[in-house]
This record gives structure tokens, C-alpha cells and sequence, in this order.
């Protein structure tokens, strides 16, 4: 039965037969959930003794490694509030500079050593020697008790403090857990960032509710030994996992070159619920991993294709692959678009049509507009800000049909043109058509349309081509196409291309 705060599950934390299993270099190492929550109590008892209270914050910036969750873990039953910030992108002195300002805003006095924290936060650490069954000392909370803090994805802006409620934390993993069937018997594996939405809540969270196994490997890991940590999956009979597209594009390239050979051909048979998400789900991604992997396996309908964001806590809709022609929808621009199902734990999805320009954009007899969310796992509001949500505007663009959601784009990086409302993810769909291209990326500054072509290899494109086929199929003109690699497009910690922070840093060049 789900309680209604996390600290109730931490306390739980007895299975001796179930636990955390962490890729260590060649190996597999394994803790149990009551050696998991012995950790975590002990290590309650000395962030107290560093003089840590209830209420107070520590910025920690998440690893996948015992460290970190623990501590992390520790501070949500103390009564503490951490503070799950992203790591490092940019130079150190900007870094620090940053969290200083950070600290500075939130009145945060402590930080976790593993960051370069600035002068005046005081550094603290785990104990790995801190065990205790003195459940005693986790703190009684209520349901509207802050249970931590995280930040969005920052793919259009500055990331913005959000902060969970042990109610949204609860409702949402209600929900994720009535999704995939959960129980004891699971076995989950999560390659993504904890620092991110999916990956701290889906990834991790989710699966301490009722203790089921879950395998853990950092997502650099993770690309670097594909195969070896499939088998390992395998062997362990993993069967609840979230590939975002740039994954599935990733694992598709992997099985379709001559490393598949040394997978045997059952390696994905016992998933059952594989999540798509974090950032737009592709036809084309769809496609052509479900062409690589169902020879090894998969369940087409274990796909679960789904919509979700930090300030709902993480899922909001969602629903099970059925066929490419039944979760898919062709827009008016020719582009596929997924069917991200139906609202999910009590949560309520509208459109409101106010903040489009155009009134000619209908989809399915549709109105286009801003997606906006209500529901037990919505955050109220930014972290220390007066203002209270009603319905919270996601910064999408999309439509319901049969209550079911579409997105279309985000707000901030539409274009109008003739009246039309065009959406990057449009002009990169369609791009695909042109055969030289690997990937491309749409980026819009004031108006101004600029795209970086990535070809296969070190061909050179003819980049009059892709100006005439834009130009031809959008009404649009960009005004520069720059050739590159898949490094030049920088991403947020779940892959989200930063279409705004790339231009920056190609113009700059």
C-alpha cells in the first residue's frame, strides 16, 4: 500500500532479499535495502552532529553511486531539504559563481563536498562507516512537507527551483507505479542522470516503494559498454526501464552494427514497461529501434510513450505503444506526432488557445495552444516565490484529441510564418528526408532561423540544398546553415537539446 510521505518508505527500508545492485567498474555490487537503510539512519544521526536541522538546505549535485543517494536519502528523512542541482557545464569559476548566487537567493548555508562550493558554505560528507536501526531519529512529516528540491531542465531558459512536497512526490510514484504493475518481484534499471526528473524519480525513487531490485549505471557508463551492461540487464532480468529518444537512437545504432552479435537473441524479452520520454519521442527513433530490437526480444507494446516535467514531479500522461499508424499522429505540417495519452494520477490536462497568434492552426479539428497542468503531483509554485499555481503553464504547445495529448513544440522557440505557427521539431522532421543528413538541430534567435547539419561521416553537404528544401516546404529562408558533429549540440542532463545556448556557442566561432 503506498503511504502518503517518503519517509514512511524510507523507514521500510528491511528487505533482505531484494536491494541496489551498482555497476562498479566489471562487476556488479549489491546492498541490500535493509544494509540501504541502516546507511541511511546512521548518516541521519551525523549530518545532526554536523549541525544540520530540520528545514535546512544543502545543495548536492546527485552521482549514481552509494554516496550520494544515501546522503541525499538521509537528508529527506532528517527533515533537511536537498537540493538536487545539475552539474557542472561550464567553466569552474562560472560554476562556483553560480551556486554562490544560488546560495545566496535561498539563504543556503551547507553544500555536499563533491561540489566546488563556494567561500562561506560549509562543506559536508557521508560517513560510509554510519549504520544505526534507530528508525527513531527519521523525522515526522506531513504530506505538504517539502521532500526536496529540483530543478527544470533548463532547455529554454535558466534551470528554476522547483520544490516536491512529500504529497507530489507520493501521487506522482502512485502513479508511475499503477503504470508498470509494480511490486516486490520487479527488477528496474536506470541509466539516467539523477540529477534529472526521470532519472531521480522514476529511475530510483520509484523503485524503494516496494523494495523491488533495481540496477544502477551512470549514463556514461552506459554509452561506453553498451552490450556488456545489456547482458548484464539480461541476466538479472530487468523489466521496467526509461529510454529517451536520444537513447533509443543510440541503442539502434549499437544493435545494428557488428557488436549485436555477441547478444543473445532474448536480451530485451523480459521487459515488460519501457518508458519513452524526456524529450520529443520520433517517429523515425521509434521506428527504426523497434526494427533493431524485436529480433532481440522486445515487446513493441512495452513501450510506454509518455509526457511529463519537474513541476508535475515527473509523469503526467502517458500510454502503451500500440502501432506506428495507432501512436502516431500526422500534423498539418506533415509531421508525426506522438499520442502521449491520457492525464495519470488524478492529473488534469487543458489547452489553452489564448497564447497562439494563429487561429488557422488546427490539428484534427484541434485548437493548437499552451498545454497546462493541474493535479495532486503539481508543484505550487518556484521555490520561495509568493506566487501560487492554479493551472501551471508547461511553456509546450500542443492539443488534445480524445483526451489524449499532442505536443507540438515549446513556446519560446515557435515561429510564425503567413500565420502559421512552425515549431523547430517540425523543420527537423522533415529534414530527415534528405539522406546525407545524421541529425540536425532548428535554432531560432529573434525571428532569425539558423541549422546545424550534421552529415554521416565527414561528407561535405551541399548546404544550398537544405536552404531550398526549408525554404521550399516552410516559407522560411534561414539565414545560415552550419555544417558540424553530434558534439556541437548541447544538451541538458536528459538530453534535451539547448537550441538557444548552441547558437551561442557556434556564432561564437
Amino acid at each position: 500500500m503506498i503511504t502518503d510521505t517518503f519517509n514512511k518508505v524510507i523507514a521500510n527500508l528491511r528487505s533482505q532479499n531484494t536491494g541496489l545492485d551498482f555497476l562498479d567498474s566489471s562487476q556488479v555490487v549489491s546492498l541490500t535495502y535493509a544494509n540501504f537503510g541502516r546507511l541511511i539512519i546512521g548518516n541521519i544521526e551525523h549530518f545532526r552532529s554536523l549541525g544540520i536541522g530540520r528545514g535546512e538546505g544543502v545543495i548536492i549535485s546527485l552521482k549514481t553511486d552509494v554516496e550520494h543517494i544515501v546522503s541525499f536519502l538521509a537528508l529527506i528523512a532528517m527533515g533537511a531539504i536537498p537540493i538536487s542541482i545539475k552539474p557542472a557545464r561550464i567553466n569552474n569559476d562560472s560554476y562556483v559563481k553560480y551556486l554562490g548566487n544560488l546560495c545566496s537567493k535561498f539563504g543556503i548555508h551547507y553544500g555536499y563536498h563533491s561540489l566546488p562550493l563556494p567561500d562561506g558554505i560549509l562543506p559536508i560528507a557521508w560517513r560510509s562507516d554510519a549504520s544505526s536501526v534507530n528508525s527513531t531519529v527519521i523525522a515526522e512529516v506531513e504530506p505538504q512537507d517539502l521532500a526536496f528540491v529540483q530543478f527544470s531542465s533548463g532547455s529554454t531558459s535558466l534551470p528554476k527551483a522547483i520544490p516536491i512536497s512529500h504529497a507530489n512526490l507520493m501521487a506522482n510514484l502512485s502513479a508511475i507505479i499503477a503504470v508498470d504493475q509494480r511490486d516486490c518481484n520487479s527488477r528496474g534499471f536506470n541509466f539516467l542522470p539523477l540529477s534529472h526528473d526521470m532519472g531521480l524519480v522514476g529511475g530510483l525513487l520509484s523503485n524503494l516503494v516496494y523494495q523491488n531490485s533495481l540496477l544502477l549505471a551512470s549514463t556514461s557508463q552506459f554509452l561506453r559498454r553498451t552490450v556488456e551492461i545489456l547482458k548484464i540487464a539480461s541476466d538479472l532480468h530487468v523489466n521496467i526501464m526509461a529510454i529517451p529518444d536520444f537513447a533509443l537512437r543510440y541503442l539502434s545504432t549499437c544493435l545494428a552494427t557488428s557488436r549485436s552479435k555477441h547478444l543473445h537473441k532474448d536480451i530485451f524479452s523480459s521487459l515488460h514497461t519501457v518508458y519513452c520520454g524526456a524529450e520529443p519521442i520520433r517517429l523515425k527513433s521509434i521506428t527504426s529501434f523497434l526494427e533493431v530490437a524485436v529480433p532481440f526480444g522486445l515487446d513493441p507494446q512495452a513501450l510506454f510513450f509518455c509526457y511529463g516535467l519537474a513541476e508535475a514531479t515527473l509523469i503526467v500522461t502517458g500510454q502503451r505503444f500500440k502501432s506506428i499508424e495507432e501512436s502516431f499522429d500526422i500534423s498539418l505540417s506533415g509531421r508525426a506526432i506522438a499520442k502521449l495519452g491520457t492525464p495519470l494520477g488524478g492529473a488534469e490536462v487543458r489547452i489553452d488557445p489564448h497564447n497562439i497568434d494563429s487561429k488557422e492552426n488546427i490539428v484534427e479539428g484541434k485548437q493548437i495552444g499552451a498545454v497546462q497542468i493541474r493535479g495532486l503531483s503539481v508543484f505550487k509554485g518556484y521555490w520561495n516565490s509568493t506566487t501560487e499555481n492554479d493551472w501551471f503553464d508547461t511553456g509546450d504547445i500542443g492539443f488534445l484529441s480524445d483526451g489524449e495529448l499532442r505536443i507540438c513544440g515549446r513556446s519560446k522557440d515557435m515561429i510564425i510564418v503567413s500565420g502559421e505557427n512552425i515549431f523547430p521539431v517540425d523543420i527537423e522532421s522533415c529534414l530527415t528526408e534528405i539522406k546525407e543528413l545524421k541529425d540536425s538541430l532548428v535554432m531560432v534567435d529573434e525571428d532569425q532561423l539558423y541549422i546545424l547539419a550534421i552529415p554521416y561521416g565527414s561528407a561535405n553537404l551541399d548546404t544550398q540544398r537544405i536552404l531550398s528544401f526549408v525554404g521550399e516546404h516552410f516559407g522560411i529562408l534561414p539565414k545560415a546553415v552550419i555544417q558540424g558533429t553530434s558534439k556541437d549540440i548541447l544538451r541538458t542532463t536528459s538530453g534535451k537539446p539547448m537550441r538557444k545556448e548552441t547558437l551561442r556557442t557556434l556564432l561564437k566561432h
